[in-house]
């Protein structure tokens, strides 16, 4: 999807890439622990988060997303 939607013009690779490591930088300084497969995490929020920025997506529909999570998984495995 992220490929796709640099391909369409919807954001450069250098976007891409600040926001990425934004995410990863937020994510380090909040004491976030790296047990291997956080790159996902922060590849999705990332994506999520540029896709807001760009209009594509709205921050209701980011957050009702969150809580569908949290409700099929449980609080503590969103």
């Amino acid at each position: 999807m992220t490929l796709r939607l640099h391909e369409l013009g919807v954001f450069t690779w250098a976007e891409w890439a600040e926001c990425l490591g934004q995410t990863i930088r937020e994510a380090q300084a909040a004491g976030e622990l790296d047990y291997g497969d956080t790159y996902y995490y922060h590849w999705l929020a990332a994506l999520e988060r540029i896709s807001a920025n760009k209009g594509l997506v709205t921050d209701r529909s980011l957050a009702q997303r969150v809580v569908t999570r949290i409700v099929e998984r449980g609080f503590g495995n969103a």
